[in-house]
């Protein structure tokens, strides 16, 4: 059941800008709004604005190897602050930049962005036996958490507490995205 977020589980400061490149809008991007509205409130983040583009394997190769030197798309990136330069590596896609310095007065202070291959994610979740719509939720935490700060050396879940604390908030925050 899809619910508009409570008032006072999420800031109505905090700001999720969600757009699409080289893929239709899905209809459930109010839904992973709202999702993300949670992770920030349960992360103690609200107030803080990210941006998350939902893109294909041919785009996220082209960031991969322009930010990692990997040639290869993957599920997901994470771009805190004025790390991510707007969008497409030739720099002409109007992505905008988080920005990491922003005045006090004005628009939330930028947590940063975040980037998703969609038939990456579908493929993954087919190879973990998962439901696409966790899959989505887990890759989602795991880039608001480097957006916070965590890190992780290794995908060893028993000995990662970035990992362990992922999987505790994927499972604690089931809101239905589909």
């Amino acid at each position: 059941m899809k619910k508009d977020p409570d008032p006072d589980q999420a800031s109505s400061e905090t700001g999720v800008d969600i757009r699409t490149e080289n893929l239709e809008p899905p209809p459930w991007i109010p839904a992973l709004e709202r999702y993300v509205l949670l992770v920030l409130k349960r992360l103690e983040l609200t107030g803080r604005e990210v941006s998350f583009l939902l893109t294909d394997d041919s785009f996220m190769q082209d960031l991969n190897r322009q930010y990692r030197s990997l040639d290869e798309p993957t599920d997901v990136l994470s771009f805190g602050g004025d790390d991510f330069d707007g969008g497409d590596p030739s720099g002409e896609v109007g992505f905008p930049p988080s920005g990491g310095d922003q005045e006090l007065s004005g628009p939330a202070p930028a947590l940063g962005d975040v980037v998703i291959d969609l038939p990456y994610v579908e493929r993954q979740a087919r190879r973990f036996s998962v439901p696409l719509e966790e899959e989505l939720r887990r890759v989602t935490v795991h880039a608001l958490l480097h957006l916070a700060g965590h890190t992780h050396e290794t995908r060893d879940f028993s000995r990662e507490p970035m990992l362990q604390l992922q999987e505790k908030l994927v499972c604690e925050i089931p809101e239905t995205l589909f």
